[in-house]
C-alpha cells in the first residue's frame, strides 16, 4: 500500500481561498482531474496552520506527490509541512502549485501563463524544476525564535505594514485592489525604520522605508517588486527602499508594477545568500502574505531544495 501512494498525488485544499471560491469550484477541478486520469485524493484545510499539519500526515501515510491549492499562503503551509531541518523530509517529494487564491504572486514567477489543463498537463508529463527555498528565523508572538521556510518573499517596514491591513480589512475587492488601496493609506502614517544588516561580507546601515527579502519576482498582487529575482539561481534578491519622502512614494508607486523602480536612486539593491539583520525597534515581517511574527533575526536561501512540478 505504501509503494503505491508514492505516485498518488494529495492535494491539500484551503476552500477558503479566492475569497471562499475554492469551496464550491474544488468539487468541479477535482473531477476534470479524475477524469484526465489524475490519481489525487485530498483534503481540506480548516483553519490557519492546517496545511502544514496535512502536508506532514501525507508524508506520514506514505504519499510523495503534493498538490497546494489555494494561494499563497496555503502554498507556504504545505512547504512548511515538507521541509525540515532545511531539507525535504523525503528525497522523492513532488510539489504541484494548483494557485488559486486573490493574489498567487509566485506562481507569476513559476509559471504565468497556468491554467486547469496546463496544470493536468504537468502532473502527467512528470517535469520539474529544482528550486530555491527562503529561510527566516524571527520571533514569534510568544517572543520564542522560530523559523520559517518561504517560497516567494518576505518583507518588513511599509510592505508588512500593508499586508497587516490588507489581511484585517479583507480583500472583497480582489487583491491589487486591496494592496493598491492599503499601500496609497499606509504611505501617509509609516514610520521609516532603522536597521543594520549584513549581507553576506557587505555591512549596511540606515533609515529605511521598507526591506523585501525576494526569492520570486511578485508581490501584492502583481507588484514586480524584484524584476531580476530567479527561483534557482542560489540567491535571495533583497530590495530596500532608502528614507524616501512620502511625495516622492506617492508618485513612484505605480513603477512597481512593471518593475521599472529600480531604476529609482532611492532604491538599493543585493543579491546574497544569507542577512544577519538588527532592527533597534521591534518590526513585524511578513512572508508568503502572512504576518509571522516580529524582528527577524536572519535569513538564507536554501539552494535548489525543493523539486516542484512545471
Amino acid at each position: 500500500m505504501q509503494m503505491s501512494l508514492k505516485e498518488k498525488w494529495y492535494a491539500i485544499v484551503n476552500p477558503g481561498s479566492a475569497k471562499g471560491k475554492t469551496k464550491d469550484r474544488w468539487p468541479g477541478f477535482y473531477s476534470q482531474m479524475k477524469q484526465a486520469g489524475v490519481d489525487l485524493d485530498y483534503a481540506y484545510t480548516t483553519g490557519q496552520g492546517d496545511g502544514k499539519n496535512l502536508a506532514k500526515a501525507a508524508l506520514d501515510s506514505g504519499y510523495r506527490r503534493i498538490i497546494a491549492v489555494g494561494g499563497d499562503g496555503t502554498v507556504n503551509e504545505v512547504v512548511n509541512g515538507l521541509i525540515f531541518d532545511d531539507k525535504p523530509l523525503f528525497p522523492d517529494i513532488h510539489l504541484a502549485v494548483f494557485e488559486h487564491g486573490t493574489g498567487s504572486d509566485f506562481i507569476r514567477t513559476l509559471n504565468p501563463h497556468a491554467d486547469l489543463k496546463s496544470f493536468i498537463d504537468s502532473l502527467h508529463a512528470g517535469h520539474h524544476r529544482l528550486i530555491d527555498i527562503g529561510k527566516v528565523v524571527f520571533l514569534n508572538s510568544q517572543k520564542m525564535q522560530e523559523t520559517r521556510y518561504f517560497l516567494n518573499a518576505s518583507n518588513l517596514g511599509i510592505g508588512a505594514e500593508v499586508v497587516q491591513r490588507v489581511n484585517q480589512g479583507g480583500k472583497k475587492w480582489g487583491s491589487k485592489l486591496a494592496y493598491l488601496a492599503e499601500t496609497l493609506l499606509t504611505i501617509l502614517h509609516f514610520q521609516n525604520i532603522a536597521v543594520s544588516m549584513q549581507l553576506d561580507q557587505t555591512q549596511r546601515k540606515g533609515v529605511f522605508c521598507g526591506l523585501m527579502v525576494c526569492n520570486g519576482q511578485f508581490i501584492g498582487g502583481g507588484m514586480q517588486i524584484a524584476p531580476h529575482a530567479l527561483l534557482e539561481d542560489g540567491f535571495l534578491d533583497v530590495i530596500a527602499i532608502k528614507d524616501i519622502t512620502k511625495l516622492k512614494l506617492f508618485t513612484s508607486f505605480p513603477l512597481i508594477y512593471k518593475g521599472k523602480h529600480i531604476d529609482l536612486p532611492e532604491i538599493e539593491i543585493y543579491r546574497c545568500r544569507s542577512i544577519i539583520m538588527q532592527t533597534p525597534d521591534t518590526a513585524i515581517i511578513e512572508v508568503d502574505g502572512e504576518i509571522i511574527g516580529t524582528s527577524p533575526k536572519e535569513f538564507s536561501i536554501l539552494p535548489q531544495c525543493l523539486k516542484i512540478r512545471i
